[in-house]
This record gives C-alpha cells, sequence and structure tokens, in this order.
C-alpha cells in the first residue's frame, strides 16, 4: 500500500500534512520516490534508515530536490546498536534556496535546479553581481581597518 493509497482512503488527497513518520525496517530505500508522488504536501518528514544502502546517494539527493532539509539525526543506539539512523527532514520554502538572501550564493549548484522544482524570478544580471560582490568584512576588521587609515594619516602628517 502505497502513501497514495493511504491518502486517499484517509482522504487526506490535496492537503498539507504536518508529519510523515516511516520506520518500514529497510523499504524506505526502495519506497522514497513514492513519498513525493502523492497530493499531500508534509511538512516534515522523520525517516528512520536502516544500514548503508546503494540508493542512499539518491536518498538524500530526492530529500534536496523536493526542498527538505536535515534538522536533525541521531543514531539508534538502542535497538539497532548504532546501525541505523533517525532522520528528521524539514520542508522550507523555495526562497530560502533560490530567494534574494538565500543558499544560491554559496552554492550555485542549487540555483541551478538540484533542489526545487521552482526557479525565482531573479535575472541572470542580478545573479552574476551577487557572485562578485565581496563578502561584508566583519566589525573587528572594520575597526582595525579604521585604526591602520589613522595610523597611516599620523605618519604622513607628524605635525597635526
Amino acid at each position: 500500500m502505497s502513501i497514495s493509497d493511504v491518502a486517499k482512503d484517509l482522504g487526506h488527497e490535496g492537503l498539507s500534512v504536518d508529519i510523515l513518520l516511516v520506520d518500514c525496517n529497510g523499504c524506505e530505500w526502495e519506497s522514497f520516490h513514492t513519498w513525493f508522488e502523492s497530493r499531500i504536501s508534509f511538512k516534515q518528514i522523520l525517516v528512520k534508515v536502516h544500514g548503508v544502502h546503494k540508493n542512499t546517494l539518491e536518498f538524500f539527493k530526492q530529500f534536496q530536490r523536493e526542498g527538505y532539509v536535515t534538522f536533525h539525526k541521531e543514531p539508534d543506539i538502542k535497538f539497532s546498536e548504532g546501525k541505523d539512523t533517525e532522520y528528521s527532514f524539514l520542508k522550507l520554502d523555495q526562497s530560502f534556496f533560490h530567494g534574494k538572501w538565500g543558499l544560491w550564493k554559496t552554492d550555485r549548484r542549487i540555483y541551478e535546479g538540484l533542489i526545487g522544482s521552482e526557479k525565482d524570478e531573479m535575472g541572470e544580471e542580478e545573479i552574476k553581481k551577487n557572485e562578485t560582490r565581496k563578502p561584508r568584512k566583519t566589525r573587528w576588521e572594520r575597526k582595525k581597518l579604521k585604526r591602520m587609515k589613522l595610523e597611516n594619516q599620523k605618519n604622513l602628517n607628524p605635525g597635526k
């Protein structure tokens, strides 16, 4: 039975569900694609992954493409002696990834479509301008620069 089937049976199609909890003893590696095919939006997905699988990389890439970030990770030391791990994913608004202050500034690959299906409305000129902009100096760096300028002025004009 798929998530779509369960949603249909419960009358949840087209709704936003707060939390999806998945602990299916290894089936997560084969079924994770179907979690995003349903007509339900999940705000959080909590999943216990069992061991490491050939689909591990694709598993995490799928969450990134769907706009989820990991906000908690914990090994299951009580029941699996640390072989299994519990992950908590949070769905974020696309503006977090693509907006004016989004992550695309630090990782261009995200902006190019590896995360989420939507693109923001930012033009190519603005993207290039932000990429070439120098990072702002810290408060300490600004104070140090100001002291150095004052010292240079005193050295150039010793009589003042």
